[in-house]
């Protein structure tokens, strides 16, 4: 019993930011922030995409120093994020990593939006789909197998993961088949649809979050086991 009342007294001391004071937590953060990660030197890229743009450069060239400067930025989102759900429940940390998580692709799906590139915005989008479905849930699969002969998982969030899943999915298609179908169509029929179903999901997603955070958060908080509340995966 001590040892483990020890334990869970050095991660509140791990936890209280302040103990040596503002001044050093700042300095802590920030060196954690830009010179802890190697991959923070792409960021030099970053200025020089500007200039290049600035001065009407290969444009090959300034994608090729974006996509660069891009990497560090998107990792040290991740990295803050993860910072500030140590300091949050599991529920809440696990919704700002899921939402912060995508705040890449939402910024180049807005900017590609904005002058027009709907193409840019149709792969990013597919893109991030399959790698959170594929490559980041096998990965997991695959690593946790590696160690734990049995992993185990939430009942409840996963039927509520998987209905919101097969909702946007749907979603998705509706406009697809419309336009798919060949039938004399009202001008901007199809965008009005799309928009519609745009509208409808980011109100399920609200929902969602309401869902989890106030009404159903004891589902969450329940870990998975091979009882009634849990699942598990061999």
């Amino acid at each position: 019993m001590d040892t483990q009342k020890d334990k869970l007294l050095a991660k509140a001391e791990r936890l209280n930011v302040y103990r040596h004071g503002p001044v050093a937590y700042l300095k802590k953060s920030v060196t954690a922030l830009l010179f802890e990660n190697w991959v923070n030197v792409l960021m030099i890229c970053f200025p020089l995409a500007i200039h290049m743009e600035e001065n009407h450069g290969d444009p090959s060239n300034i994608f090729f120093c974006s996509l660069l400067a891009i990497a560090p930025f998107a990792e040290r989102l991740s990295f803050v994020t993860e910072q500030l759900a140590l300091h949050t429940s599991e529920v809440l940390g696990g919704m700002l990593n899921a939402t912060f998580g995508n705040v890449t692709e939402l910024i180049v799906s807005l900017f590609a939006l904005k002058y027009g590139m709907l193409r840019i915005v149709q792969c990013s989008l597919l893109g991030s789909i399959l790698s959170n479905l594929l490559l980041v849930l096998g990965c997991a699969f695959f690593a946790g197998g590696i160690r734990h002969k049995h992993q185990y998982f939430n009942v409840h969030g996963s039927a509520v993961n998987v209905g919101l899943l097969v909702i946007s999915v749907m979603a998705l298609l509706f406009p697809m088949m419309l336009e798919a179908s060949h039938e004399v169509l009202a001008p901007g029929a199809v965008m009005a649809v799309s928009r519609s179903v745009s509208c409808l999901l980011l109100l399920l997603y609200a929902g969602y979050i309401f869902f989890q955070m106030s009404t159903h958060p004891h589902l969450y908080d329940q870990p998975g086991g091979e009882g009634g509340e849990g699942g598990g995966a061999d």
